[in-house]
């Protein structure tokens, strides 16, 4: 039975509310096994730092760059945030009294919970942008983990 007949009678059952299920017919082949995986896209729920990479220049730019310091006042550069200390970024000496007296150290989990509310955790940081999405914030920091 050819696949467009098998559709039209697929949906001329499911319309009428009948299930159907359709055998491989007897002459039927296996489809060829593939020579390499194809590529995949994270599993749902893993950060994707790519997107993160997209979220950054969309979000974090106009501040931060994501390569070494270039000179703008406005922020630090954040190559290698993670593990740092927080207000210690080499040759970034405009920090609010409050991040460099706050003394953590940069981690995954504590950047997460800086870019959902700054001001909240930080009193008195500058940082005045957050993310509320925690899938978006979870891939920005999977980009800012990539950094090195």
């Amino acid at each position: 039975m050819s696949t467009v007949l098998k559709s039209s009678i697929a949906a001329a059952a499911l319309m009428a509310g009948a299930a159907l299920v359709f055998a491989p017919a007897a002459d039927a082949q296996p489809a060829p096994a593939a020579t390499s995986p194809a590529p995949t896209a994270p599993a749902a729920g893993a950060p994707d730092a790519a997107h993160g990479s997209t979220l950054f220049k969309q979000r974090c730019a106009a501040c931060h760059t994501a390569g070494p310091y270039t000179g703008d006042p406005t922020g630090p550069a954040l190559d290698g945030v993670i593990g740092r200390k927080a207000g210690a970024a080499p040759d970034y000496t405009d920090y609010s009294a409050a991040l460099t007296e706050w003394g953590m150290v940069w981690t995954p989990a504590l950047m997460d919970q800086y870019l959902s509310a700054p001001k909240t955790l930080v009193p008195g940081t500058k940082m005045v942008v957050s993310i509320a999405d925690p899938a978006a914030r979870a891939d920005v920091v999977a980009f800012l983990a990539s950094l090195k």
